[in-house]
């Protein structure tokens, strides 16, 4: 009964999470502020029935309920109780909804912290987070159900447990530290996209974009700190995997990141235009998880999904960008900025700026 209930969870949160965007949508056409209110705790209810799925789920992880096939592979009579816990996000389904519940709990943040402020830009926010959020429902309601019953003819009295390099303290750790970096760029980049679509540059935005950007950069930072200790003790490949290109797709998140932290500061020193082409490559933090952790990879379906949507936002922000160049580039070149086309592809390039 308690499985169907994190089964049920999932699916309204899918079917309010489609209705919140019906609804911003009627708002940002008919500017009815009722409906945005409406679509506030709509996403509110979204958020919340996605982590009431993942409670369920870890609910059965620590109960042992091997009637699910997610806690028959990964967990078993005798792991302990903490590893049980992590185990959440040992398996594929268990990480997409971990991934779905830490990116609930941020929007729900986002939305409450904003609930008066940035009306101009908040309904853009909603929609833009609530379609990230519906494309991890799709995937673990269609396509990685973690609620998924075990296919067996016979009562299973225990399960496989979890893979022993996975217990370990740091990757009690890591894991979560990297998802809350991963998963928390996506405001930033619901505020950059919202400040484009509705031609917003001012500085008002950027002072909240600052504050998360700096949050989630330094819990992805301490994430690859972690993995690097997990490596040292456990894997035992004679050190840190500076070339393993799974790792990698951690660091080169990062990297822009970093980049992106130290023009925003630039930015609300020096009081010039906002440049709103710093969306800092949000696509290519969709594009990592294809190969997500090492204990995660799978060559099937799932992967097609995240290639879709990366090429799609790709695509979309192409053409966005290529409509706007016209507005933006005036502003772009006030904050020593330049927009360059190379081979079809718009890009923004920055001329050296230092703080005096």
């Amino acid at each position: 009964m308690i499985p169907l209930t994190g089964a049920i969870s999932l699916n309204l949160s899918l079917a309010f999470g489609i209705l919140t965007l019906f609804v911003i949508g009627f708002y940002i056409r008919n500017d009815d502020f009722r409906l945005y209110r409406t679509g506030q705790r709509l996403s509110l209810v979204t958020s919340g029935l996605s982590l009431l799925a993942t409670g369920v789920l870890t609910n059965e992880l620590i109960a042992g309920n091997f009637d699910l096939d997610y806690v028959a592979h990964y967990t078993s009579n005798e792991t302990p109780f903490m590893y049980k816990i992590t185990a959440l996000w040992a398996g594929q389904s268990g990480s997409m909804l971990f991934w779905l519940a830490i990116l609930s709990v941020y929007a729900m943040v986002a939305v409450l912290q904003n609930k008066d402020k940035h009306l101009s830009l908040m309904p853009w926010v909603i929609f833009v987070t609530t379609i990230v959020q519906l494309f991890f429902l799709a995937m673990t309601n269609f396509v990685t159900n973690p609620f998924e019953p075990t296919n067996a003819d016979f009562v299973i009295m225990n399960g496989n447990g979890l893979n022993p390099l996975l217990q370990n303290p740091t990757m009690a750790i890591h894991p979560p530290m990297l998802y809350l970096g991963y998963v928390g760029f996506t405001i930033p980049f619901a505020f950059a996209l919202a400040a484009l679509i509705k031609r917003d540059a001012s500085s008002l935005w950027i002072k909240t974009v600052r504050r998360w950007t700096l949050v989630t950069w330094l819990f992805l930072g301490i994430g690859i700190i972690l993995g690097g200790w997990w490596a040292y003790l456990e894997l035992g490949w004679g050190g840190y995997w500076a070339w393993d290109p799974v790792e990698n797709a951690s660091f080169m998140p990062w990297l822009t990141g970093t980049a992106f932290v130290h023009s925003i500061i630039i930015q609300e020193k020096k009081e010039y235009a906002q440049n709103l082409e710093y969306d800092f490559d949000y696509r290519h933090l969709h594009a990592v998880h294809i190969w997500n952790f090492p204990h995660a990879v799978r060559r099937n379906v799932f992967g097609a999904f995240f290639y879709s949507k990366w090429i799609g936002a790709s695509l979309f922000e192409l053409r966005f960008h290529h409509h706007d160049c016209q507005f933006w580039a005036p502003l772009l070149q006030k904050s020593g900025l330049q927009i360059r086309k190379t081979f079809g592809v718009i890009y923004v390039e920055r001329e050296w700026i230092s703080f005096q």
